[in-house]
């Protein structure tokens, strides 16, 4: 575990520790927001439904 003093130098983190590719606006990043990504994770949970359920009842078939 790496603590990162609130003054770090961004352009220094993104080069060693975490690229600006991997990281939403609110982190200086250039992903989309978090808001964003937690919107689109929700609505790839809802279309996947059927998977869900089907591999629930692949486990309990097999019990």
């Amino acid at each position: 575990l790496v603590v990162h003093p609130p003054n770090m130098d961004m352009k220094m983190f993104h080069a060693k520790w975490i690229p600006k590719r991997c990281l939403p606006e609110e982190y200086g990043g250039d992903l989309p927001s978090v808001e964003i990504i937690h919107q689109k994770n929700i609505q790839k949970l809802i279309e996947m439904e059927t998977y869900f359920d089907a591999e629930e009842f692949q486990r309990r078939s097999l019990k």
